[in-house]
């Protein structure tokens, strides 16, 4: 019998786990500093009429602040290369 694809097995992370970081040490780092950031701004953000306000904040604040090569650095090339290589296969 041929298979469609192969399922990628690891014995130290999940099916759908793409980066390096195991500790996802920098998101952990900016999630706490957005967090930190988030609270000295001095609104409910939990609050429904200051969701469209949250949103502004968080988008402005990523554009700002997120490290996009860190961010992206974090990936598990071999594995992307994997999946991108599937896709261009299959539908490519």
């Amino acid at each position: 019998m041929t298979h469609r694809f192969e399922f990628v097995r690891f014995k130290d992370k999940g099916h759908n786990y793409i980066l390096n970081d195991s500790s996802n040490t920098y998101m952990d780092e900016f999630n706490a500093e957005w967090m930190e950031w988030l609270n000295a701004q001095g609104y409910d953000y939990n609050a429904e009429e200051n969701k469209p306000r949250l949103a502004e904040d968080k988008a402005n604040y990523l554009h700002e602040h997120l490290d996009r090569e860190r961010y992206a650095g974090r990936s598990d090339m071999e594995l992307v290369e994997k999946i991108v290589g599937f896709y261009d296969k299959h539908i490519g």
